[in-house]
């Protein structure tokens, strides 16, 4: 499935190969402080292993997507939306170039996303997740009015979004 979202400061569409280039490849060079809270922080990544999770997340029924700032045309982050049972889905967010961390694209985003699969995909429940030490998402969780649901451990916790009919 194709999608492409778009709003005044982001794109998202489908994340594609000729996405794997040197600006992506650097969000994984372990400088990246936003991916502390990850389990990938650790994990050393080259072109071979990202092109092996592209195509491995390509051939699923989640969604791989892109996330764009619309003004400069640049991969900003990206998004891994996994479809769930009962038609509810998971989004795992990433603003991996620095500079535009913390500025309201993982906001604007997850936020179109949300809205898009309430109303295109007739979804109802979006979840999220954060380790409990990421207090960024965990707010971001929160701005988005998402509802803390269960503790799955002592390390992550799970916010989600209902819809109600």
């Amino acid at each position: 499935m194709r999608i492409y979202i778009k709003s005044n400061k982001v794109i998202i569409k489908n994340f594609e190969q000729k996405d794997i280039n040197d600006e992506y490849l650097s969000w994984f060079d372990g400088k990246n402080k936003s991916l502390k809270y990850s389990r990938h922080y650790k994990l050393k990544y080259n072109r071979n292993i990202l092109l092996k999770n592209y195509f491995k997340l390509k051939n699923k029924k989640n969604f791989f997507l892109s996330i764009f700032d619309k003004k400069n045309k640049l991969l900003i982050g990206t998004m891994i939306i996994y479809k769930k049972p009962s038609n509810s889905y998971d989004i795992g967010i990433l603003i991996g170039n620095p500079k535009y961390q913390s500025k309201g694209f993982a906001y604007e985003s997850m936020f179109l996303f949300i809205k898009y699969a309430f109303k295109k995909l007739n979804s109802r429940i979006v979840t999220a997740g954060a380790l409990s030490n990421n207090l960024s998402m965990i707010n971001l969780m929160k701005k988005l009015n998402m509802k803390k649901r269960v503790r799955i451990n002592s390390y992550s916790k799970v916010y989600e979004i209902r819809k109600y009919l």
